[in-house]
């Protein structure tokens, strides 16, 4: 039985200092689709992506909302 994947990279979502919205962390959520699938938190050091965190989810926009709004300064 073959197993048939269909795999999309989306570009990352840049994140902002969300200190005017009393969060660490703020985002463009209008350019995360509300679909599932699995996500991946990582800085970035010049060139190079290090993944701090890698998760699924079945809604993105909903989950990287909860994520953001769960660490509050």
């Amino acid at each position: 039985m073959a197993l048939n994947l269909e795999v999309e990279w989306l570009k990352p979502v840049p994140l902002r200092d969300g200190r005017s919205e009393q969060l660490i962390y703020a985002a463009n959520f209008d350019s995360i689709p509300k679909r599932s699938g699995v996500y991946v938190f990582a800085r970035k050091f010049g060139k190079l992506m290090v993944p701090i965190y890698i998760g699924q989810t079945e809604n993105f926009r909903g989950r990287i909302k909860t994520h953001l709004y769960n660490n509050v300064p």
